[in-house]
């Protein structure tokens, strides 16, 4: 997964990649079954129809070895029944700055 590029690094480890490679996973399943849920945040001031979700929401449904403290938003919209991930960005970035408006 494209985490494992920024996250095998000494810094973090490749415990850490797929410690976020799991909790990924486990949101992008938890948004695909109801992307409304909560934790998922309509951010119109980005976009028509995106929403932002914290990694954080979906931490407790990962069964062991979770992250403490993870800090991703998947920044995504639905479009006709299916989920487009717009974004995977840091929680310290300004989201604005980093969304597209078409």
């Amino acid at each position: 997964m494209i985490f494992k590029t920024f996250f095998d690094g000494a810094e973090f480890g490749s415990a850490a990649a797929d410690r976020y490679e799991v909790l990924i996973a486990q949101a992008l399943n938890n948004i695909g079954e109801n992307p409304y849920r909560p934790g998922a945040r309509h951010r119109e001031d980005l976009a028509p129809g995106v929403y932002a979700y914290h990694l954080a929401s979906s931490r407790d449904r990962v069964p062991e070895n979770r992250l403490k403290f993870p800090r991703h938003f998947l920044v995504y919209r639905v479009i006709v029944g299916r989920i487009e991930i717009l974004r995977v960005l840091h929680d310290s970035r300004d989201l604005d700055r980093h969304i597209r408006r078409d």
